[in-house]
C-alpha cells in the first residue's frame, strides 16, 4: 500500500472516542487527589448554572404560581414577539451597545497600558504598592462606590467645590445630567476594574523570555522599542483571548454599576437590556417576559463570541477553540 493511500485512511471515530475516555479514566485514577479539587467547582456550576436551566422554559410559558413551571400552559414565542414590538427597543439596544463599546474601547485597553507601565517600574516595593492601590477598588461593592460618587458629584460636593474654586465655573448637577452620565459610567468602570484586569497581563509579561530583551539591548533598542516589538507581541495571545471574552459580554453593559448609579432624570441614557430585564421581570412580576429577554441577550452574546472567535482563528493563531 502506498504512502498516499495510508494517509487517506479515515480513523475509526468510535475507536478514538473509546480510547479517549479510557485514557481519561486512567488519568483520573492516576491523579485522583488532584481531581478532587475540581469537585467544589463542579458542584458550584451544577447548582448555580446547570440546575437553573430547568427554569428557562418559563420564557415559553404563561407561568401560574399555583400550577408551577411544569404544569403552566405554553405560550410559545409570544413573549419574544412582545419584546420585538416594544416601542423603546431601539433605545435599549442603543444604550446597551453604546455603553458596552465605550467600555471596550477604554475599559479593555486601560489594563493593558497599566500593566505595561507597572512592568517598567524597577523598584519592587514601589511596584507592589502601585499594584495594590490599583487593584483594591475591584473588591469594593458598586453600592459603596455609588454612594461615594453621589457625595463627590453632588451639587455641594467636592467636584463642584473644585470647579468653582479652582476654575471659577458654575456648579453643575452631574448626577442628573444625561450628557455627563455615560462618561461618568466609563470613568468609574475603568477606575474600578483596570488594576485587577492588569494582573492577567502582568502574568503574561512575566512569562516572556528575558533573553530576548537582553539581545535587543545589545542591538541598542530603547525601552519603548522593546515594548512595541517584544512585550506587546508577546502578550498578544492573551489580549486576543480577553478581547473575545469581552465581546461575548457586549449585551451586558454592567448591571450592578448602572442600577446603583441611575435615577429617573437619566433614565433615557441608562435604560439598557439588563436594567429592562430587572424592571419587567422582577419589579413587575412578568417572569416569563423577563426570561425571554434574558435568553435573547444570551443568544446574541453567544453568536457574537463565535463570530469573533472564528475571525481570530482565521487571521491569527489565537482563539478559544
Amino acid at each position: 500500500m502506498s504512502t498516499r493511500k495510508v494517509m487517506n485512511i479515515k480513523p475509526n471515530t468510535k475507536t478514538n472516542i473509546v480510547k479517549y475516555f479510557k485514557d481519561l479514566y486512567i488519568n483520573i485514577l492516576e491523579h485522583k487527589y488532584l481531581y478532587l479539587f475540581l469537585v467544589p467547582c463542579l458542584i458550584f456550576y451544577a447548582v448555580f448554572w446547570i440546575v437553573p436551566l430547568y427554569g428557562i422554559q418559563i420564557a415559553f410559558k404563561d407561568l401560574k404560581p399555583g400550577l408551577g413551571i411544569s404544569k403552566s400552559p405554553w405560550v410559545g414565542l409570544e413573549y419574544f414577539r412582545q419584546f420585538f414590538s416594544y416601542y423603546q427597543l431601539g433605545r435599549l439596544f442603543y444604550n446597551t451597545i453604546g455603553i458596552s463599546l465605550l467600555k471596550i474601547v477604554f475599559g479593555f485597553t486601560a489594563p493593558i497600558f497599566l500593566a505595561l507601565m507597572i512592568n517598567e517600574i524597577k523598584n519592587k516595593s514601589f511596584k507592589k504598592t502601585i499594584q495594590t492601590i490599583t487593584y483594591l477598588p475591584h473588591f469594593i461593592s458598586w453600592v459603596i462606590i455609588a454612594n461615594i460618587i453621589y457625595k463627590l458629584f453632588a451639587y455641594d460636593g467636592l467636584a463642584n467645590d473644585a470647579l468653582t474654586g479652582l476654575f471659577g465655573g458654575d456648579r453643575q448637577v452631574f448626577m442628573v445630567n444625561p450628557k455627563m452620565f455615560w462618561p461618568l459610567i466609563v470613568i468609574t468602570d475603568v477606575w474600578k476594574e483596570a488594576g485587577f484586569g492588569s494582573i492577567i497581563y502582568l502574568a503574561a509579561i512575566a512569562g516572556l523570555d528575558f533573553e530576548v530583551y537582553e539581545a535587543s539591548m545589545v542591538d541598542g533598542a530603547s525601552r519603548l522599542r522593546q515594548i512595541w516589538n517584544i512585550t506587546i507581541p508577546g502578550i498578544l495571545p492573551t489580549i486576543m483571548v480577553m478581547f473575545i471574552l469581552r465581546v461575548g459580554g457586549i449585551m451586558q453593559a454592567g448591571f450592578d454599576q448602572i442600577w446603583t448609579l441611575r435615577n429617573g432624570a437619566v433614565a433615557e441614557v441608562t435604560d439598557v437590556l439588563d436594567v429592562y430585564t430587572m424592571i419587567i421581570g422582577v419589579q413587575r412580576g412578568q417572569y416569563g417576559y423577563g426570561a425571554a429577554v434574558g435568553i435573547f441577550t444570551g443568544v446574541i452574546s453567544l453568536i457574537l463570541m463565535v463570530i469573533v472567535n472564528k475571525l481570530a482563528s482565521k487571521y491569527s493563531e489565537t482563539s478559544l477553540w
